[in-house]
C-alpha cells in the first residue's frame, strides 16, 4: 500500500478489517488457513477491493504476519551488553504469545516455498534488526565489543536460538539463559 492511500480514511478502515479478519484466521489456522475468500467473508469487503491493496494472497499474507511481528525496544542505557540484554530478554518474552509463535512459523514456511516471500522477509528482517545493529556499533565505539566481530553473524547467533527454542523445546529461554547466550557468543570483552 502507498503512503498516500494510508492517508484516506476509507483504506484506513479496510486495511483495518482486513487485518483483523486476517490475524483472526492465522491464530485459528497458520498460515495457510487465511485465505482471500474468508477475509472477504469476514469483513463484507470485495474480493477486488481486496487484492487492489494486496495484489497476490502471498504479499497479504506477508502484510498480515509482519504486522504480528516483533518490534525491538531501543535502550540506550549506556552499556550496549545491557543494551542487548533488554532487546533479547523482550524477543523471547515476546514468544510467549501464541500469534507471535504461529506468525514466527508462517514465515518460515512461506519463506522455504516463495521466492517473493523470501525477499518480503528478508526485508522485515532488515528492518527489525536495524535497532540490534545499532547497540553492536556503539558497543564496539565504546570498547564493550570487539570490532573484528562479525555484526550479522553474531547477531543471528544472537537470535537465532531463541527464535527457535519456542518451536522446537517449547517455552522461552529465560533470562539466565539470555545471559548465558550473550556471554557465550560474545565471550570476554576486548583488552
Amino acid at each position: 500500500m502507498t503512503a498516500a492511500s494510508k492517508q484516506d480514511p476509507r483504506v484506513a478502515r479496510t486495511s483495518a478489517a482486513v487485518f483483523a479478519a486476517g490475524e483472526a484466521l492465522l491464530v485459528e489456522h497458520g498460515v495457510h488457513g487465511i485465505t482471500v475468500d474468508d477475509i472477504a467473508r469476514r469483513t463484507g469487503i470485495a474480493k477486488t477491493t481486496i487484492y487492489r491493496h494486496w495484489p497476490s494472497k502471498a504479499e497479504l499474507v506477508m502484510a498480515i504476519v509482519a504486522r504480528q511481528a516483533f518490534q525491538f525496544p531501543s535502550p540506550n542505557t549506556g552499556d550496549a551488553i545491557e543494551d542487548l540484554r533488554i532487546c533479547l530478554r523482550a524477543l523471547s518474552r515476546s514468544l510467549a504469545e501464541a500469534p507471535r509463535r504461529v506468525a514466527l512459523l508462517g514465515v518460515m514456511e512461506l519463506a522455504a516455498r516463495d521466492e517473493q516471500s523470501v525477499i518480503a522477509h528478508r526485508a522485515l528482517l532488515d528492518s527489525r534488526s536495524a535497532i540490534l545493529i545499532e547497540v553492536f556499533e556503539r558497543g564496539v565505539t565504546t570498547g564493550q565489543l570487539r570490532p573484528d566481530q562479525n555484526v550479522a553473524q553474531t547477531l543471528q547467533l544472537l537470535v537465532s536460538p531463541i527464535l527457535m527454542h519456542p518451536l522446537l523445546i517449547g517455552g522461552v529461554v529465560d533470562d539466565d539463559g539470555i545471559d548465558s547466550l550473550i556471554d557465550r557468543v560474545l565471550g570476554p570483552p576486548p583488552a
